[in-house]
């Protein structure tokens, strides 16, 4: 277990040496690495459990020079999570594709440009459990996210063309963040509210609410997204991503 939180920490900083680098276009699936991983509730015995599911999500962007941007994806997802008295951990995977429907710039046809990828999530968090409550009072989530497609194209051409528009030329990316959640515990259900930050260059500010009953975990997600910028401000020649998600989670399996 040390050694997996002194992974953590030694990434995080490695995300924070990027925070001053600036892109107008960064990836285009903002929302998966955002969302923490469903886990089981603390009652009175560790538990460890088995979950798939997927989401889908869009957003309005704000792109270069003030544009008006969308995008659409949808995920597939699978994580295994466990539960002790005191702390919660989870490890998973997550499949992706979409449409981003750029501007038109000079010599850049305008419209959808299709994305698909994949991505490896891992989190961990301090969890105070009480009888009705857990309190899981701070947590770290670490995100690869590989994407590849038509608009990773666009964003390498957009990036080395003659234009005043950055674009990320990387098709991997490593981003950290905080959370912390309250998850109430009722005998049939569990219902609970995430609030998590982005750190080093992925800056976002996220809310989820999810409820859960027996096997199936419901969730709705809002997030505030300030792509490459180093504060949590609007900028007007960075993206700047306003998304909603909706997701369903599937516990296969839970070892108590």
């Amino acid at each position: 277990m040390k050694q997996f939180v002194q992974l953590f920490i030694v990434i995080n900083i490695l995300s924070f040496s990027c925070a001053s680098v600036k892109n107008e276009y960064g990836r285009a699936n903002i929302i998966d690495p955002n969302i923490i991983s469903i886990k089981p509730t603390y009652r009175d015995s560790a538990a460890t459990a088995v979950y798939i599911g997927g989401s889908i999500g869009a957003s309005k962007e704000n792109g270069a020079y003030n544009r008006e941007e969308s995008f659409q994806v949808n995920s597939f997802n699978a994580h295994i999570a466990t539960t002790k008295k005191n702390f919660n951990a989870s490890i998973g995977g997550y499949g992706f594709w979409g449409d981003y429907q750029t501007t038109e710039y000079p010599g850049f046809a305008s419209g959808d440009q299709s994305f698909k990828g994949y991505g490896i999530n891992g989190n961990i968090n301090i969890n105070l459990p009480f009888d009705y409550l857990d309190w899981r009072l701070l947590g770290l989530n670490l995100n690869y996210q590989h994407e590849n497609g038509d608009f990773f194209d666009f964003r390498r051409r957009i990036a080395n063309s003659r234009l005043a528009i950055n674009g990320e030329e990387n098709a991997g990316r490593v981003s950290t963040s905080l959370y912390s959640e309250l998850i109430w515990k009722h005998k049939f259900f569990d219902a609970g509210l995430t609030y998590s930050l982005g750190l080093g260059n992925n800056k976002f500010a996220s809310t989820k609410i999810f409820a859960t009953y027996r096997s199936v975990t419901l969730f709705y997600q809002n997030s505030s997204s300030f792509e490459g910028t180093f504060n949590y401000n609007f900028d007007s020649r960075s993206n700047f991503l306003r998304s909603h998600s909706f997701g369903l989670r599937y516990q296969i399996f839970k070892i108590k």
